[in-house]
């Protein structure tokens, strides 16, 4: 069903984002209103170091975007046209949404600038399996292993015995930095716009 689907693709963005940020430079925003959006774009360009070949996308965390798509300029004209809230074009570069951002840090406001010809990886498509027979170790914590043999130590819930269905959905993925200047980022950006 579509919850299951948005699910894997959630945490499939979460692992992604995770795996971007990691070692990444980061910074303090400069300030609240556009031009300090200018000086924190410019502070990602310098760090992300952009080629001629570049694929740049900015990535902002909801709140991010939904300030810099309703920043005025100081004439109360929006500062950046292209930019709404679900994402658009911030100073002629993709900006993408991630609500992920916000499930995973304290940063409300976040900010980053990604290369992906500094990336390279691979995603294979969903597999989904079901099973009445199984039995479901039910913990946050479990014990018991499918690929070493492990000792259980939790109870275990009989598919079979509970007349239940479990689904198992698997999507292997890999994705590496080709250098360290793939990815900047901005942190507490407040752009309220005074």
């Amino acid at each position: 069903n579509t919850e299951t689907i948005n699910a894997v693709g959630s945490a499939t963005s979460l692992w992604f984002l995770r795996l971007m940020t990691s070692n990444a430079p980061e910074t303090t925003s400069s300030g609240a209103d556009a031009l300090n959006v200018l000086r924190d774009v410019q502070w990602l360009l310098e760090q992300v170091q952009p080629r001629a070949r570049s694929k740049l996308y900015l990535i902002a965390s909801p709140t991010t975007a939904i300030e810099l798509s309703t920043m005025p300029t100081t004439t109360g004209a929006p500062a950046f046209p292209g930019m709404s809230a679900t994402g658009g074009m911030l100073l002629n570069m993709p900006c993408l949404v991630s609500d992920e951002w916000e499930m995973d840090t304290d940063h409300f406001g976040r900010l980053a600038l990604v290369d992906a010809s500094q990336l390279a990886g691979n995603l294979d498509t969903m597999t989904v399996q079901t099973s009445t027979e199984t039995s479901i170790e039910q913990s946050s914590a479990p014990t018991g292993a499918v690929d070493v043999p492990t000792a259980m130590t939790q109870a275990f819930t009989s598919m079979f015995q509970e007349d239940s269905t479990a689904i198992k959905i698997t999507r292997r993925m890999g994705c590496v930095k080709l250098r360290p200047t793939a990815c900047a980022i901005v942190n507490s950006a407040g752009y309220s716009g005074s």
